[in-house]
């Protein structure tokens, strides 16, 4: 499961009484501690009935969440806090993957995961700047790649090969100049955008 989807798989893992129906869990940066220092009025939003959308901005893409119904986003607020109450213990085989500028979720939770994980069959994926290593079963991936002006992964970019037909170098998301931040420079951006080309 990915993202939200991630949080889903766990929560239905604790759920279960029988464990060995479970051959392995993939969570994919799930949102296991979302980044927004607003998060926790998500609840509060939810009830207001003239508040349904957190807009921040138009519409440009059919995959990127720029607006937020606020009642699916404290869905998500309630399936983490409920996770947060959960032993942390797995004993299964797991597959964890984040991306350290993830702009969606905080990687350091998904790394307290897999650290607290009793299994030795885990692995954790990593992408971020620097070269490509492995490590006590964390595996190190390159996320920069300045011939397609690519600084780092975002939260949804760890998904998608350079070939998508969507968000790929050839594909047809709404390319991007970078206007701020420590990238500015007027260079096409490949891929979704992150904090830092926002």
């Amino acid at each position: 499961g990915f993202s939200f989807g991630g949080s889903l798989i766990l929560d239905y893992y604790h759920q279960l009484d029988d464990k060995k129906l479970v051959a392995g869990l993939i969570p994919l940066a799930p949102a296991l501690k979302l980044r927004s220092n607003l998060a926790w009025t998500l609840p509060g939003l939810a009830k207001l009935k003239f508040y349904k959308y957190y807009e921040h901005g138009k519409e440009i893409d059919h995959t990127r969440y720029l607006n937020l119904a606020t009642y699916s986003g404290h869905q998500v607020y309630r399936i983490i806090k409920k996770l947060q109450k959960c032993p942390k213990l797995i004993t299964d085989k797991l597959f964890l993957a984040t991306a350290s500028d993830d702009e969606v979720v905080t990687p350091k939770t998904i790394k307290n995961l897999f650290d607290s994980s009793h299994t030795k069959y885990k692995k954790l994926l990593v992408y971020r700047p620097g070269k490509n290593e492995e490590h006590d079963n964390i595996i190190f991936r390159n996320a920069t790649y300045p011939n397609y002006n690519v600084a780092n992964f975002s939260h949804i970019n760890m998904l998608f090969s350079l070939y998508n037909i969507h968000y790929g170098i050839n594909g047809d998301y709404p390319r991007h100049v970078i206007t701020k931040g420590r990238h500015k420079r007027k260079k096409v951006v490949f891929g979704a955008l992150n904090k830092e080309t926002l």
